[in-house]
């Protein structure tokens, strides 16, 4: 694997939750579970969690923790999003020369993240085995979901913007051809 996105979502047993989950593009599992494990496509960009994660966390009024980690580049980001706000963010690019991006307040869940929290604790960042999908698997165990068996997919959605760049294109073709016609 050398791409992994997703979200791990707060369910709290939401018996909306699926209903809610679909309007924001995630195909859900009818689940009593609190926690579930939502993966992107193989091709997500970066800032597809991220975005799913806000509205998500809004929608719901739950937590969901975002996540995206590429292992050829050794780059992963994780965000934690709490009722539509953002509570943490964690950035790390090797070729960019470690952590980049600490932002919030530290969050119980790093524990179990970060292998050797200990060094952290002494004001040292963890380094070891970064850009693995190793701490992501440690923070599914944590929260009681299956990494090999995410019980949701989020489905690409395109927004009206997008909608409307595709119409103004085929507006813009179709008025050349028939202008093409005319001359």
């Amino acid at each position: 694997m050398t791409t992994w996105a997703g979200a791990i979502i707060e369910t709290a047993g939401m018996a909306e939750f699926t209903s809610v989950a679909s309007k924001c593009g995630v195909i859900a599992e009818p689940t009593k579970a609190r926690w579930v494990l939502a993966e992107c496509a193989e091709n997500a960009d970066r800032f597809a969690p991220r975005h799913l994660a806000r509205k998500l966390s809004r929608e719901l009024g739950a937590t969901v923790i975002a996540f995206f980690v590429r292992t050829t580049e050794s780059v992963e980001e994780i965000e934690q999003w709490e009722r539509g706000e953002l509570r943490r963010s964690l950035a790390y690019s090797e070729n960019a020369g470690g952590w980049i991006s600490d932002r919030g307040e530290p969050q119980a869940w790093e524990a179990d993240f970060f292998e050797d929290a200990a060094a952290r604790d002494d004001g040292e960042w963890p380094t070891s085995k970064r850009g693995s999908i190793a701490p992501f698997r440690r923070l599914c165990a944590q929260l009681d979901v299956d990494p090999d068996h995410p019980t949701a997919r989020v489905v690409a959605r395109r927004d009206s913007a997008y909608w409307l760049v595709v119409a103004a294109s085929l507006s813009l073709v179709a008025a050349t051809v028939v202008l093409g016609f005319l001359h």
